[in-house]
């Protein structure tokens, strides 16, 4: 039977919480060779409550600050992309760190999130609830979300598979700390969040603690991907390892501020796509794109990201040089935002161009 690592965690600080999902993924690489090393996998909760965002988000456009200060919430910024969530100590994450060359795991990065969700489903199934995945990274029960998934794909080939379920989950306290745009929400015809999600708890219709919550996943994991979960806390070397990184990264204002627009990013642009909800910003010098910012719930390599806003640096602002200068930044096949294709992300792009042009010409007249 093949043997997987399983660390557990409770009530954990959000910047401990993430330094230690990355280090379980800085134990990866691409393998050339056929001895592949086997998943990691981590489920704990975080301490009440904590504001967790994605990689490619902007946090102020996707948490209100002041309400987590006033609430001593705490708030940080995860490897991987998608949505921010509230997360505290009635909600499980779920943490898999491997190698995309594992035989397990499917070649195309759109592929993976319905492959391990088979994990959280049997997971479910434990429990004698009936689940499914929905694209483009939910977990549902008969149409209502009760988790999420996300992915982090490094260059050098690791990958870290986050998920999450609702145990119970107190909505309100979302609404009031996450500022989700009616843009994400809208076509699903949904008057609410509470109707549009569903919790363990409420599927069971009793009680059920976090920690058998946290058992049925752990053999859901082993059913789905047949394999013995064996325990093994971090040691106290890891330990310190991890403390470095939470000390280097998920403390630091620079890590969380890492997707603030500029003060002169005067043009604005927030699609919804396939993708999910992309915000784009720009700064002009007369007809020159003095810079660009790519922001949103989106899953890609970070080096895409920062390939796109370096070659539109000091470009032209037409629809047309926008578009080739997209195309090419994204023409390798794995410089790709998954789910948006070049002409969707310069149509976002030139409208952020159009709205700074507009703004200007506002304030010039005024």
């Amino acid at each position: 039977m093949i043997r997987w690592r399983y660390i557990t965690g409770e009530n954990e600080k959000a910047s401990l919480a993430l330094a230690s999902d990355e280090f379980i993924m800085r134990k990866y690489v691409s393998w050339a060779s056929s001895d592949y090393p086997e998943p990691m996998l981590r489920i704990y909760t975080y301490r009440p409550n904590c504001a967790i965002v994605g990689r490619f988000q902007n946090l102020s456009a996707e948490v209100n600050l002041q309400i987590c200060r006033d609430l001593d919430i705490e708030v940080n910024r995860r490897m991987t992309g998608g949505g921010s969530a509230i997360m505290g100590e009635k909600q499980l994450m779920v943490a898999l760190a491997s190698s995309v060359d594992h035989p397990i795991i499917p070649a195309h990065p759109a592929r993976i999130l319905p492959k391990l969700a088979r994990g959280m489903i049997a997971g479910l199934a434990e429990l004698g609830i009936k689940a499914e995945f929905r694209p483009k990274n939910d977990i549902v029960v008969n149409g209502r979300k009760i988790g999420g998934s996300a992915i982090c794909i490094e260059e050098n080939g690791a990958f870290l598979y986050h998920a999450t379920l609702l145990v119970e989950f107190d909505v309100d306290l979302m609404v009031r700390v996450l500022d989700t745009p009616m843009e994400k929400i809208s076509d699903k015809g949904i008057s609410s969040f509470k109707e549009r999600m569903i919790t363990v708890r409420e599927m069971l219709g009793h009680e059920i603690s976090v920690s058998d919550a946290r058992e049925a996943i752990c053999r859901g994991f082993e059913k789905a991907f047949k394999m013995t979960a064996v325990h093994a806390p971090f040691n106290p070397m890891e330990r310190e390892e991890i403390l470095k990184i939470e000390k280097n990264k998920y403390l630091s204002q620079e890590w969380l501020d890492q997707r603030q627009p500029a003060s002169d990013m005067v043009g604005e642009c927030v699609q919804k796509t396939p993708a999910g909800l992309v915000r784009a910003y720009v700064s002009l010098i007369g007809d020159t794109i003095k810079s660009a910012l790519v922001t949103g719930d989106f899953f890609s390599g970070n080096r895409v990201i920062h390939d796109i806003e370096a070659a539109l640096k000091w470009g032209r602002s037409d629809e047309e040089s926008i578009a080739r200068t997209i195309s090419v930044a994204m023409s390798p096949s794995a410089n790709s935002v998954h789910g948006i294709d070049a002409q969707t992300l310069g149509s976002i792009i030139y409208r952020a161009v159009v709205n700074a042009k507009s703004k200007t010409a506002t304030e010039d007249s005024a």
